[in-house]
C-alpha cells in the first residue's frame, strides 16, 4: 500500500508543479504573448541575454525574455498534467483495489494507453458505479467522457469536449514530430487547435488543470478514501 500511496502521490506533486507553471505563465505576460518573428526578435536573444544577465531567473522587465520564460512555464504546465493524468488511468488500469478483486485489470509492464489503459478504466468506472458504494468517481468518469472522443488536431476545432485530447497530442507531438507546429501570437482567430491563439491555448490548459484535480481525487478515493490532497481547490 505504501508504494501505491507513493505513485499516486507523484501525480499530486505533478499537478503542484502544473499549478505553479499556469500561475508563473500569468505572471510573465502569457496571455498578450505575441509570437511575431519568434525565431529571429526571441529565439537567437536568449542565450545573448542569459549571458549577459547578473543571475537567473531575470527580474527586470525584458520583452524577450518574458515571451521565453511566459512560454517555458506554460509547457511545462501541460506536461505535468499530461504527466499525471496519463499516469492516474495508468495506475487505475494496473493497481488492484482491496475492496474488490473482480475488476478488469492490465498486467502489461507497458501498456498501450488507449488500447489497454484507457478501455479497463472504463469497464472499471462502470462496475464499481453499478455496485453503488458512494465512491467519488465524478472526476475520473469526466475525465474518461473528454480523453476517448475522436480527435484530429488539424481537421477539428477545439471545443469542450476534446481539449484533453488536443492538450495531449500538443505534448506529444512536440517530443516525437519531426519539425512540429509553431503557436499562435495570443488573439489568433483559428479554430484547430495548432491555429488558436496563445490566449485561448490558455484557457483550456486550465480547464485541463481543474478536471485533472477532480480526477486525481476520483483516484485517490479509490485507494486512500480521497485524503491526501493536501489543498482543497474550487475548480468551479
Amino acid at each position: 500500500m505504501c508504494l501505491i500511496f507513493i505513485d499516486i502521490f507523484r501525480c499530486y506533486e505533478q499537478l503542484v508543479g502544473a499549478a505553479y507553471g499556469i500561475t508563473t505563465a500569468g505572471d510573465y505576460g502569457i496571455l498578450n504573448r505575441s509570437l511575431t518573428d519568434y525565431h529571429n526578435s526571441v529565439r537567437l536573444k536568449l542565450v545573448p541575454i542569459m549571458v549577459a544577465a547578473d543571475r537567473l531567473p531575470i527580474t527586470d522587465k525584458n520583452k524577450t525574455w518574458e515571451t521565453w520564460v511566459s512560454g517555458f512555464y506554460f509547457n511545462t504546465a501541460m506536461q505535468r498534467i499530461i504527466w499525471a493524468t496519463d499516469r492516474l488511468l495508468t495506475i487505475s488500469a494496473g493497481l488492484p483495489l482491496s475492496f474488490d478483486s473482480d475488476l478488469p485489470t492490465v498486467k502489461k509492464e507497458n501498456p498501450h494507453f488507449f488500447r489497454d489503459v484507457v478501455p479497463t478504466v472504463r469497464k472499471r468506472a462502470n462496475h464499481l458505479q453499478f455496485r453503488k458504494e458512494g465512491r467519488k468517481l465524478d472526476g475520473l468518469v469526466v475525465f474518461l467522457d473528454l480523453i476517448e472522443v475522436e480527435f484530429d488536431a488539424h481537421k477539428h476545432p477545439i471545443t469542450e469536449q476534446n481539449y484533453i485530447r488536443a492538450i495531449r497530442w500538443d505534448v506529444n507531438q512536440r517530443k516525437h514530430a519531426l519539425g512540429g507546429f509553431h503557436r499562435r501570437s495570443a488573439g489568433a482567430e483559428g479554430t484547430t487547435w495548432p491555429t488558436i491563439g496563445q490566449d485561448k491555448q490558455v484557457y483550456f490548459a486550465i480547464k485541463a488543470f481543474c478536471v485533472s484535480i477532480n480526477l486525481y481525487r476520483s483516484v485517490s478515493s479509490l485507494y486512500f478514501g480521497g485524503q491526501h490532497f493536501a489543498v482543497e481547490y474550487d475548480s468551479a
